[in-house]
């Protein structure tokens, strides 16, 4: 209820607060699995400007260094590999980047499409998952996000066809009031858009 209000976002805050700290500890998986926490928190809040901004600056740290320990976790590697690995993972940050602008422009569809893409590229880094694991955290808070706008969206549908109902079921009970034939005023109506 309204009361849940501050504990999801000193909730956040709290979480956030920790993956900056697992970053400094190096703990990466900690990282990337606070800061979905905090995201999800300060979703369930309406996403405040301030926290999200920061939320994505700790964000990008985050999946820096998730990258960087995957490039440089297995020494060894032979250079192919690490140019096979910094395609994929282009290719999937330009359909990252992609996605995020087709949600901002509201086509939900080409941002779905986007994220599949995104996922295949990091599962093709041929580095046995390690890139799509560590992306997964971007991947999967942007794909809950459209699923959140998609859902935010069709409720929105929803309302304006309610008010449309609405405001007819006021117009009627108007024109009864001022003894206004509801038929004839109908076709008066439409006569006047045209």
């Amino acid at each position: 209820g309204p009361g849940g209000g501050p504990g999801r976002l000193a909730e956040g805050d709290e979480a956030l607060q920790g993956a900056v700290a697992a970053l400094s500890a190096q703990d990466t998986e900690e990282a990337v699995r606070l800061a979905g926490v905090a995201r999800s928190c300060y979703e369930a809040e309406g996403s405040p400007e301030d926290r999200m901004q920061l939320l994505d600056a700790v964000s990008s740290r985050v999946s820096r260094a998730a990258a960087l320990r995957g490039a440089g976790g297995k020494g060894g590697g032979e250079p192919n590999d690490m140019l096979a690995l910094r395609r994929a993972e282009a290719a999937g940050d330009e359909l990252v980047h992609r996605a995020t602008r087709c949600l901002q422009a509201r086509d939900f569809g080409e941002a779905m499409e986007a994220i599949q893409g995104a996922r295949e590229a990091f599962g093709a880094a041929g580095d046995g998952g390690r890139l799509a694991r560590e992306r997964e955290v971007i991947v999967g808070n942007l794909y809950a996000l459209v699923l959140a706008e998609m859902e935010r969206d069709k409720r929105m549908q929803k309302l304006l066809r309610l008010k449309k109902v609405n405001d007819l079921v006021k117009l009627k009970r108007q024109a009864e009031a001022l003894g206004v034939d509801w038929g004839e005023f109908q076709q008066r109506a439409k006569e006047e858009e045209e």
